[in-house]
């Protein structure tokens, strides 16, 4: 197999995301679907397929949740097994794919057709520039006459392949990050916390809260630590004890 696509789930080969009729909003300098669908299409061995569907919405602070995974084409053990250990890199995944392909646009009812969708991206193809009817001022009324508006995601609607998506994780890999900010780092602290007071794994508990992996969510509890938002602990030993505050803090 080739090199770059190691880090894919294994039997991944296309993948798609559907907005909808979803309302904009953003994700980091990103504008996004508050909720949309991102497809994901497995081959087996057999050469069957399979698809599993992820639900991701948006929230008001710009953090990403999954709401639901669906599994179609038979649902097996193994499949949930493989779903389960891949869920934060399809997760990742599924922005990614939202961010890159779709772009929220507005057209006047009465002029939007398939067609006429089709020649604007063609123009815009082309180098063609065109007002971003998301940042127009529309008006209720147009010559006295009530006006209804169509909103659609624009772009490309068809599955990107085994390759593109290998080219989509090379590229915008760092965007999508989360700003660490000392705001940040104390939620991190708040629910690192609350795990150990409710005697859970509090790593576990971040990478649950953040749809993070094991490595950031341990980076993200030392980062918190380091701003004396979590107290010092010993190698295998979890506190939770207040930490005192530095003279002049």
């Amino acid at each position: 197999m080739d090199k770059e696509l190691k880090a894919f789930v294994p039997g991944l080969f296309m993948a798609w995301a559907e907005p909808g009729q979803s309302e904009p909003t953003y994700l980091g300098k990103h504008i996004v679907p508050k909720t949309f669908d991102t497809f994901f299409m497995f081959k087996e061995k057999d050469d069957k397929d399979w698809t599993v569907t992820f639900t991701v919405s948006i929230s008001e602070l710009g953090t990403p949740t999954l709401d639901s995974v669906t599994i179609r084409n038979g649902v097996d053990r193994w499949k949930i097994k493989l779903i389960e250990q891949y869920r934060y890199t399809l997760l990742e995944m599924a922005l990614k794919i939202v961010v890159k392909t779709r772009t929220p646009q507005i057209m006047l009812e009465s002029e939007y057709s398939p067609l006429a969708v089709a020649v604007m991206r063609a123009m815009a193809n082309l180098g063609v520039e065109s007002s971003n009817p998301v940042v127009m001022e529309l008006p209720t009324h147009l010559k006295g006459v009530p006006t209804k508006f169509v909103r659609y995601w624009d772009g490309k609607a068809d599955p990107l392949t085994r390759s593109e998506l290998s080219d989509l994780t090379r590229t915008i890999n760092t965007t999508l990050r989360k700003q660490i900010t000392p705001e940040y780092l104390q939620h991190i602290a708040d629910v690192y916390t609350q795990a150990v007071q409710n005697n859970k794994n509090p790593i576990l508990a971040v990478m649950d809260s953040e749809h993070v992996k094991h490595r950031t969510a341990s980076d993200y509890a030392t980062k918190a630590r380091k701003l004396g938002l979590l107290p010092e602990t010993k190698p295998g030993v979890v506190t939770i004890e207040t930490p005192k505050r530095k003279k002049g803090k």
